[in-house]
């Protein structure tokens, strides 16, 4: 195989001879990296609509995280919590909750808990107690801005993302 210095004479190929030098675990670890390239791009509409819609929404946006698929190709934007990533640390407390995926899909009703029993008798019949009404969240629906301009971005970078990752993974192999 010749050797080339310069990756734009990667053309056509010599192209092709170079993928044929890396196995399968290699093509897998740059269509991975390729698709967290573009995942952070595709994520970037909901973050932005986040940071829009709440008050410390450009805090709670690193939380919209991007999941890429350990099998097949491909990837999701997410708010569903994961290890430690997920979570706004509310300043009131110091406590660690879900509080974008909680704005994402809005809340029920939530009360006040009791102590003790909830369900009493009376002359009429059985009754719940129920404490004070709380209040609930309005659903934000922030990942819709993802889910319209997601195609397009990844149509428009998906091909240099891959060009690039593929000349990142042959100049650590020594290809390049």
């Amino acid at each position: 195989m010749e050797i080339y210095n310069n990756p734009a004479d990667y053309k056509g190929k010599e192209w092709d001879e170079l993928l044929k030098e890396m196995d399968a675990k290699d093509i897998k670890r740059t269509w991975r990296s390729a698709y967290r390239r573009i995942g952070k791009l595709a994520a970037q509409p909901a973050r932005d609509a986040l940071a829009s819609a709440i008050r410390h929404g450009s805090a709670m946006a690193k939380n919209i995280r991007v999941r890429v698929w350990s099998k097949g190709f491909g990837f999701s934007v997410t708010v569903k919590p994961h290890g430690k990533q997920g979570y706004y640390k509310r300043s009131q407390d110091g406590k660690e909750k879900p509080v974008t995926m909680w704005a994402q899909e809005g809340t029920a009703d939530r009360y006040e808990r009791h102590g003790g029993k909830s369900v009493f008798k009376t002359a009429d019949g059985f009754k719940t107690m129920k404490g004070n009404w709380t209040g609930k969240m309005k659903g934000y629906h922030f990942l819709e801005a993802s889910e319209k301009q997601g195609p397009a971005i990844v149509e428009r970078e998906m091909f240099t993302a891959l060009e690039k990752e593929t000349e990142k993974r042959l100049r650590k192999l020594g290809w390049i």
